[in-house]
């Protein structure tokens, strides 16, 4: 770019020439101009003066940005994770942009195992500018996500208002009111399959003590996306909306880095938002378990009643295959503190019960009645003394993959 300067004007009475350079006001370009005056007046004197102007360009600017640091954590089983990443942003001032080198660590899309990976870059451009930047991911072992890590939520009076049915990747979860506690249900043992990088889908229905109520519903929604604990980091507040009174459906990005189970917590509220910890006074909080990038197997329980509910087995790729039969289950009396019985389709194979963390308690072996009729049931007697007091799921599986589950109550 070139500049301009602007001269000063000799007094009237003298005779002043420019004899070297470009006029005042002109365009100078870059490097040394020199500029030149003669001056007479009428006694027959005269002078001369001269200066130079340099014009500098201003130093070509250069930037790099990388993205921010990652944590996956491994589900069970996995030793190694798909690690994809954004490529890092160049921007710049010199002409024909700038080259980007990845100068260490894996490229996007590769795998990586069990610890911490630096993944850092280069970036040059032809006016001799150099930048880097780094990031890391960290790899951490599989582990539970247990309800001790998190801060107590709920509501002291979910009597007119609740969280009725949450529906999110393969999870379909009928509640009630009271279900690990009046106020707040416990089900991350319901593992929802998404997508790292991709968005998911929930949908959530409120639950209402009569016809025509009215509530003016606040409906926020949480995920703890670096598994830390807490709720507080940047982009753990995935929906805030205000459905009314309504069934609400909304879709929120899921991050990429991210692998393995991470808790969600749906909150409702009546008349204002609700924070991630902590009590208020009507609606409800309902936590669950994300598994993120893998389509992990897992089980959907119910609300209570032994009422049924279905997640069918998702695959490598995320599609659900549909059952050549549908597979039921019934469990009675339900609560009970003895003997539990178990009626389920001839066509199971298994029948496993887990507690709300997800823990597996036991594991029996069914054998399936070949050549049965279609909606042929058989009955299994538990005997449940042995196990804690409390709320469990029970899931039976049959050799398709199909898998369905009952709450129950041991008291």
């Amino acid at each position: 770019q070139g500049a301009r300067e602007l001269l000063n004007t000799p007094a009237a009475g003298t005779a002043v020439r420019q004899y070297a350079g470009p006029a005042s006001g002109s365009a100078l370009p870059l490097g040394t101009t020199r500029i030149a005056y003669a001056a007479s007046d009428a006694c027959g004197n005269a002078d001369t003066c001269a200066f130079e102007i340099v014009v500098k360009a201003a130093p070509a600017k250069l930037d790099l940005v990388c993205p921010g640091n990652a944590t996956i954590r491994l589900a069970t089983g996995q030793t190694s994770a798909v690690f994809t990443y954004a490529t890092p942003t160049t921007s710049g001032t010199c002409p024909g942009g700038a080259t980007l080198t990845r100068t260490a660590g894996p490229a996007s899309g590769a795998t990586v195992k069990e610890g911490v990976t630096t993944v850092a870059y280069r970036a040059t451009d032809a006016c001799g500018n150099s930048k880097t930047c780094s990031f890391t991911v960290t790899v951490v072992a599989p582990g539970p996500v247990t309800p001790a890590t998190y801060c107590l939520a709920g509501a002291e009076r979910p009597w007119t208002e609740w969280l009725e049915r949450v529906e999110i990747g393969g999870v379909d979860n009928a509640s009630s009111k009271c279900d690990t506690r009046c106020g707040y249900g416990d089900f991350t043992a319901l593992k929802a399959s998404v997508t790292a990088g991709a968005t998911a889908s929930l949908r959530v229905t409120p639950g209402l003590s009569w016809p025509g109520h009215r509530p003016e519903l606040y409906l926020r929604v949480f995920v703890d996306w670096n598994a830390d604990g807490d709720f507080e980091d940047a982009g753990e507040v995935v929906i805030t909306e205000r459905p009314g009174f309504a069934a609400f459906a909304r879709t929120f990005p899921v991050p990429t880095g991210v692998v393995g189970g991470v808790r969600m917590r749906v909150t409702l509220k009546t008349g204002a938002y609700a924070e991630p910890c902590g009590t208020f006074d009507q609606g409800e909080v309902e936590d669950y378990t994300l598994v993120v990038g893998s389509g992990a197997q897992a089980f959907a329980g119910t609300g209570g009643g032994g009422a049924e509910t279905t997640q069918r087995l998702i695959g490598a790729f995320g599609t659900a295959t549909a059952p050549a039969q549908e597979l039921s289950v019934r469990a009675f009396p339900n609560p009970t503190s003895v003997t539990l019985t178990v009626t389920s389709s001839a066509s199971a194979t298994s029948l496993r019960l887990y507690s709300l963390l997800g823990q597996q308690v036991y594991q029996q072996t069914l054998v399936p009645l070949v050549g049965a009729e279609a909606g042929s049931t058989v009955s299994t007697q538990l005997e449940v003394e042995q196990f804690a007091r409390g709320v469990y799921l029970l899931s039976v599986e049959d050799a398709s993959g199909q898998r369905k589950s009952v709450r129950v109550v041991l008291e």
